[in-house]
């Protein structure tokens, strides 16, 4: 076989390969704006502020103010603009670590055909995650994590009081896992604020009336 006869055999195979992600990155994108909206309306989702100015007591038992922490707290609500709700995401969809822990989880739902699909593929590639393409509520301001915070960055001992406005938090998503139906699936979703609203969830994922809603969210 000639390298004449070659090149075009390898021209098809790639331009299918680039038709097939973007369809990939399109479902995907589509899944995101989708849940998007069931995610921040959440009871759960609700912003990293700092609580009140924390309360000392001393020898005798009376409640003193610390009134280093009540200077920070009021220069932080000095400074804070009330009308904007910021939420990071981050860039790139995350790569599986640890798929024992998502197994297991997915075994105790009885959820063995999703097993079964995320055994069957390998560790899917990241892609980046461009939050324009987000539809948003109106309520939130959407920025990408790297524009606010540096990649290794530490939540668990962050207070959040250099901030100009409410946020709530940082939000990672894996690549869906999809059935052949197009139909079924689920996503690993985690949300990184430093407090309680610290979460790890496997969101099973179904398709309805054109639209893919999150069908039970199992706590990890």
């Amino acid at each position: 076989m000639t390298i004449q006869n070659i090149l075009p055999f390898f021209l098809v195979i790639s331009l299918l390969s680039c038709s097939n992600d973007q369809s990939i990155i399109r479902q995907e994108t589509t899944i995101l704006n989708d849940i998007f909206p069931q995610i921040v309306s959440d009871d759960h989702f609700f912003p990293l502020q700092p609580p009140p100015p924390a309360q000392i007591v001393d020898n005798f038992g009376n409640i003193t103010d610390d009134t280093v922490k009540n200077s920070e707290y009021k220069k932080f609500l000095s400074k804070l603009d009330e009308n904007r709700n910021v939420i990071s995401v981050e860039d790139s969809t995350n790569i599986i670590i640890d798929r024992s822990v998502i197994t297991k989880n997915l075994k105790e739902k009885k959820y063995d055909d999703l097993i079964e699909i995320f055994n069957r593929e390998t560790q899917k590639p990241k892609f980046q995650i461009e939050v324009s393409q987000i539809k948003n509520t109106g309520k939130f301001e959407l920025i990408n994590r790297s524009k606010r915070f540096h990649k290794d960055f530490n939540f668990k001992n962050y207070h959040g009081l250099d901030l100009t406005y409410y946020f709530f938090g940082n939000l990672i998503f894996s690549r869906p896992f999809i059935d052949e139906s197009g139909k079924n699936g689920f996503i690993l979703y985690s949300r990184d604020c430093g407090f309680e609203c610290d979460r790890d969830f496997i969101f099973i994922l179904k398709k309805q009336n054109e639209r893919w809603i999150i069908n039970e969210k199992i706590l990890m």
